[in-house]
């Protein structure tokens, strides 16, 4: 029947002869009661590449699962692979760091324990690793090289927000924000800080539930200041 599209076909299928013993997410169907696990899926693919793209991550994501979820194709991406650029993700292989060296050139930068990424503004002291130097690679290479640096941000995202931070530096990402906006003079304003930490690098968004709790802490330190 030619009016019948191959996914009407496979739902007919899935219907009448699994959907007693299988569950169906998206073009998965799994055993009933085994647990759906998207992101695994997909880092296992990310294994088996040279190239893609951030939207070939995302298509295949959303064949996994039925819906975009852009957090879980970055996740699998930034995970297993190098994100050279926005929308570019290669294989290790491809990228050739000198760890010691870069990691020495990211110490100019880092003085107090953490930086934002987008503080790094020049990459002429970086060394050539086959790739041009970016925000993306240098995210990319504190996630996963690095011997004395690490990376975290509020949630991935494509907007270069997150924090280089040194492994000495024992602070999450919530006590970061926090030691930020304390130190940086503002007034403890919701508006003034969620548009710092933005601005700054911080969040991907000036607007987060978490503003309201690192307004709380950061008059605490700055009263125990005082």
């Amino acid at each position: 029947n030619y009016e019948l599209s191959i996914t009407a076909v496979y739902n007919a299928v899935y219907r009448l002869c699994l959907s007693d013993k299988f569950d169906k997410k998206g073009k998965i169907v799994t055993r009933k009661g085994d647990v759906f696990d998207a992101l695994t899926i997909m880092k296992k693919y990310c294994r088996t590449i040279d190239k893609c793209s951030l939207d070939d991550l995302l298509n295949i994501q959303k064949e996994l699962t039925g819906e975009f979820h852009r957090r879980i194709a970055i996740e699998a991406g930034n995970t297993i692979l190098v994100r050279i650029e926005k929308d570019i993700y290669v294989a290790d292989r491809y990228v050739h760091f000198n760890v010691d060296i870069i990691d020495e050139v990211i110490e100019l930068f880092v003085k107090g324990g953490y930086l934002p990424l987008k503080s790094f503004m020049t990459f002429g002291a970086f060394p050539d690793c086959g790739q041009e130097w970016n925000l993306f690679l240098l995210e990319s290479y504190c996630r996963r090289f690095s011997r004395r640096f690490r990376f975290d941000t509020l949630t991935v995202n494509s907007r270069n927000a997150g924090v280089v931070i040194s492994k000495s530096c024992r602070l999450n990402y919530t006590e970061i924000m926090t030691d930020a906006v304390a130190n940086a003079g503002i007034p403890l304003k919701s508006p003034v800080v969620g548009k710092f930490l933005y601005e700054s690098g911080y969040m991907g968004r000036s607007t987060t539930a978490k503003v309201g709790e690192i307004i709380d802490k950061a008059k605490t330190i700055r009263e125990r200041r005082d």
